[in-house]
C-alpha cells in the first residue's frame, strides 16, 4: 500500500532586498490638531511597548495565505507587509505604509467581512504613539502606486486624546471597526473608529478590571 504524500515545511528567509515596495502614506492632516492644553505627554505607553522594532503575521483560509508585517527600528513610523502562501512563489511586491508619527510596536491584520467593500482583502489596525488609532482597508498589494497617498475617505480613526485617561497603554486589540486599549492600571477601553468627517468620536465602553477583580475577591 502506497503511503500518502505529505507536505513538509521548513523555515526559509524572505529576502526583502528582492521585494519591490509600494509605498503609501497616511495623510498627516487627517486628524484635527489637539488644543494647546493637550500634549503628547498626556498619553503614555508602558515600555517596552513602543519605539521598538517588531514583526508578526496573520493566516487566512485553507490552504492558508500569510500576511507578514514588520516595523523596522530605523523607520518606526512605517509598517511593511508581504503576502504569500505555501503553494506560491516568494513575494516580489510588498506594501509599505507610512504613518504621520511613530507606531506602537504592534499592528493587527484581519480578514474582515462586515462592512468591507468589494476588492478589499484585509484590514490593518495600527496605533501611533501620538495617540491615534487607525483602520485601513487593504487591497491586493500590486494594485497600489508607489509614493501615493492613502484615500482619506477609506480611513477610519479614533483620537485617544478625546478620552483622557492617564494610565500608560500596554496593549491593544481590534476587530470589526472597534479598538480595545489595555492600560497598566488594569483598565480597558473600547472605542469605535469613524470615517465620516463631522461624526463625533465614541467611546463604546470603559471598565476597570482591577476594580472588578477587587470586588469579586470581596464577594463570598
Amino acid at each position: 500500500m502506497e503511503g500518502k504524500t505529505r507536505l513538509a515545511g521548513m523555515e526559509v528567509p524572505v529576502i526583502t532586498a528582492d521585494v519591490d515596495w509600494m509605498e503609501v502614506a497616511v495623510p498627516s492632516d487627517l486628524v484635527p490638531q489637539q488644543p494647546s492644553t493637550v500634549t503628547e505627554s498626556s498619553l503614555s505607553f508602558a515600555p517596552p511597548s513602543f519605539r521598538n522594532a517588531a514583526a508578526g503575521f496573520s493566516a487566512f483560509g485553507n490552504p492558508p495565505r500569510y500576511v507578514v508585517w514588520k516595523i523596522h527600528d530605523n523607520m518606526l513610523n512605517a509598517v511593511e507587509l508581504v503576502e504569500f502562501s505555501a503553494y506560491g512563489d516568494l513575494p516580489r511586491i510588498g506594501l509599505r505604509i507610512i504613518f504621520p508619527t511613530d507606531l506602537f510596536a504592534s499592528v493587527y491584520v484581519c480578514k474582515e467581512e462586515i462592512g468591507s467593500k468589494q476588492g478589499d482583502c484585509f484590514q490593518l489596525y495600527a496605533l501611533t504613539i501620538s495617540g491615534v488609532a487607525y483602520c485601513l482597508p487593504l487591497k491586493v498589494f500590486s494594485t497600489y502606486e508607489s509614493c501615493s497617498v492613502f484615500p482619506r475617505d477609506q480611513i477610519k480613526f479614533y483620537n485617544l486624546h478625546n478620552f483622557q485617561h492617564h494610565a500608560a497603554i500596554t496593549t491593544f486589540a481590534a476587530r470589526n471597526g472597534h479598538f480595545l486599549v489595555g492600560r497598566d492600571d488594569g483598565s480597558v477601553g473600547c472605542f469605535q473608529l469613524q470615517a465620516a468627517p463631522g461624526m463625533s468620536p465614541r467611546c463604546v465602553v470603559f471598565c476597570s478590571l482591577a476594580l472588578f477583580f477587587f470586588r469579586s475577591w470581596l464577594l463570598p
